[in-house]
């Protein structure tokens, strides 16, 4: 949301705190260092905040149009990329970080480091084998080369386990609960998804069910199933892929065209892929279920062994979340199901899962099918080092931020961020202290969730310390990296599929969509109770310890504490701090904040932004409600933390900006995330 609002949010809730500068452009309060930072980081960041005002901004009123004033030099300046739906600050740097990111990749290793627990020896031996990952996805012509043959030897071993089996009179053989189990086991050890796939992932209504049974997902919309013609497009796309893995494809008879058999194939496939996702997607409620009552619903799986198989050693299973009326209704399907047909279906998901990772000729009718059923409707055609690039951050990622990390980040960045995060806590703190809605006995219990958040802030320092190369080299010690692009992909989806089921033993079960380090992003996650502050987004021009402290307040800062105040928000009301579904909040509260909020409501519901149609149209503030309090209380909350650090903190000037205060840049320093 846009400053304008923002500043309009703190004249709402009790007035403005600074004035900016007067259309003569006189200086409304002085700076308390008088002197000007002349650093070529300060000179570069000055001439930014310069060229993002308004050319005319001596002649606009701030207070009336703040947007326009902070931000119309930046837009004039700025056009959507083409195949992007938006620019702003953010994916401007995202894009930095993808260039550093690339140079890194396409770079050597570099010995020198300012972090001190990274062994240097072990650290270049991370190097190399995120190097030569990356350099085998961006080998295409060995790709090339290699052809198929990598996808039918995997398609080999899946015979192994589950081969099309015909018994004397012709007919297909039935498949044993043994024989079942074991194949889903070997699919998902291979992240490869079936009619039964899990998630590690704590229930907020009872943490220790951390095993859930999820809806089906074969890559496409269920509701498509409905659509005749994507189902043409669909079948046909099927067929084409048999058509190229080719010499995999036997018939039962010995007799009949492939092509049509390819076609009576993918049929039959599609029809039990429709058959799955109709049992699968329901509304079905959570229940705990012991395996022994799962494994009696469904008796051709054994659910028992196919969950105790993932399970780290020493992890006892006691309950899922299995949706057994799911399992009922899969082994009502099964019990009609041949055994050619849950071959080519088994068949079909490892093709789908793995063809990507051969020439982009093998695996072209899948991308033209997304393309027909407009999938991926905003990306536009990746180079191929973004394709490797993501490939990395995918599988190797600690690796590779760790190289980040020193590249871009540093101790004295740390150690700024973790005080900023800090005083941001204390302010919130302080600030609850004067809310009038607020009852003494809820915020005794904020005041405790506040005190009681994980910091995550620039890198992850456990499982694994990203600035430890022995322990990211233990993290990642069971992954073969080769030349081969295709057996590297095989071999990143067993360490997922693994890593994903080890955390049940790390009980850091929330963390497992990871920090991605490099991300420009930051984020509060409630039912995990920590923030995230990635070292991709701290970064000019919303922070940098080469800069005067209200840069990094102003902009950072206002970041960190809109996240943190979703900690105590309306939003997290029935969020303990350990995560469970627990209602802190009581019914004084809640009325009092919802008659309160109520303006913010009707103060967001008068702004507009252009629609599609270019024309005016206005902002849903009660959809927004929770996200512009956020703001509102996050820019003030890092504005309180900032005057008290300013009174020991660096607060220079900035070169050809000496006429703005500090209070003034600090809020044109917040502007940076909000250019759009």
């Amino acid at each position: 949301m846009v400053l304008c609002i923002w500043y309009a949010s703190l004249i709402v809730f009790g007035g403005a705190v600074f004035a900016l500068p007067n259309r003569n452009h006189e200086i409304v309060r002085g700076i308390d260092n008088e002197s000007t930072c002349t650093s070529a980081k300060c000179v570069e960041f000055a001439k930014t905040v310069k060229s993002a005002l308004a050319p005319n901004y001596l002649t606009v009123d701030p207070c009336v149009d703040f947007s326009k004033y902070a931000c119309d030099g930046w837009r004039q300046t700025h056009t959507v990329p083409s195949g992007s739906p938006v620019i702003d600050m953010f994916s401007i740097m995202e894009a930095n970080n993808e260039k550093i990111l690339r140079s890194i990749l396409d770079g050597d290793f570099v010995k020198e480091t300012a972090f001190p627990k990274s062994d240097r020896v072990i650290a270049h031996r991370n190097f190399d084998k995120m190097k030569m990952a990356y350099n085998s996805c961006m080998d295409e012509a060995a790709i090339r080369k290699a052809g198929v043959i990598p996808l039918r030897a995997l398609l080999d071993e899946f015979e192994s386990v589950y081969p099309a089996k015909v018994d004397v009179s012709g007919t297909n053989s039935s498949s044993s609960n043994q024989e079942l189990t074991n194949l889903l086991i070997w699919l998902a050890q291979r992240s490869t998804p079936t009619f039964i796939n899990s998630v590690i992932s704590p229930d907020i209504k009872n943490p220790q069910a951390a095993i859930f049974i999820t809806n089906v997902d074969h890559g496409i919309p269920g509701s498509y199933y409905d659509n005749a013609t994507i189902m043409a497009n669909y079948t046909d796309t099927l067929v084409q892929m048999y058509r190229i893995v080719g010499g995999q494809e036997k018939s039962q008879t010995g007799s009949g065209n492939s092509s049509s058999r390819y076609v009576e194939k993918a049929k039959k496939v599609i029809e039990l892929e429709r058959q799955v996702i109709k049992a699968s997607n329901d509304t079905e409620p959570d229940q705990l279920d012991t395996l022994a009552e799962l494994d009696k619903v469904i008796p051709q799986i054994s659910i028992s062994k196919l969950f105790k198989a993932q399970a780290p050693a020493g992890y006892t299973i006691v309950t899922i979340n299995g949706k057994m009326a799911y399992l009922k209704r899969l082994s009502t399907i099964l019990r009609s199901t041949s055994r050619e047909v849950l071959h080519a279906y088994f068949q079909t998901s490892i093709i789908r899962t793995f063809a990507p990772r051969l020439d982009k000729m093998y695996y072209q009718p899948l991308t033209q099918f997304r393309n027909v059923t407009g999938d991926d409707f905003y990306m536009p055609p990746a180079e191929r080092w973004q394709v490797c690039l993501a490939e990395i951050q995918d599988n190797l990622d600690y690796i590779l931020g760790s190289v980040f990390v020193e590249r871009v980040f540093s101790p004295e960045a740390k150690a700024l961020g973790d005080g900023i995060v800090d005083s941001i806590l204390k302010s919130l703190a302080s600030r609850l202290d004067a809310l009038d809605w607020m009852t003494n006995s809820t915020k005794i219990i904020a005041k405790q969730k506040l005190a009681a958040i994980v910091s995550n802030l620039g890198y992850q320092t456990s499982n694994p310390n990203v600035i430890d190369a022995a322990e990211i080299q233990a993290f990642y010690k069971n992954i073969t990296v080769t030349t081969s692009y295709f057996n590297n992909a095989v071999a990143f989806s067993k360490s997922q599929a693994k890593k994903t089921w080890d955390a049940l033993l790390t009980n850091d079960l929330w963390d497992l969509s990871r920090m991605r380090i490099t991300s420009a992003t930051a984020f509060y996650a409630r039912n995990d109770h920590r923030i995230v502050i990635p070292a991709g987004i701290m970064q000019v021009p919303m922070f940098s310890p080469d800069l005067p402290e209200y840069i990094s307040y102003g902009g950072l800062g206002s970041i960190i504490g809109h996240e943190l105040s979703h900690a105590v928000d309306a939003g997290a009301q029935e969020v303990s701090a350990n995560g469970t579904s627990t209602r802190w909040w009581d019914n004084t509260t809640t009325t009092n904040y919802e008659k309160k909020a109520s303006c913010f409501v009707k103060q967001y519901a008068t702004y507009t932004f252009p629609n599609e149609q270019g024309g005016p149209e206005n902002v849903n503030g009660e959809l927004t409600m929770d996200e512009n309090i956020a703001d509102a209380g996050g820019i003030s909350a890092s504005y309180d933390a900032w005057k008290i650090r300013r009174k020991t903190g660096r607060n220079d000037k900035l070169p050809g900006l000496e006429a703005f205060t500090a209070e003034q840049l600090f809020f044109l320093g917040s502007e940076g995330g909000s250019n759009t």
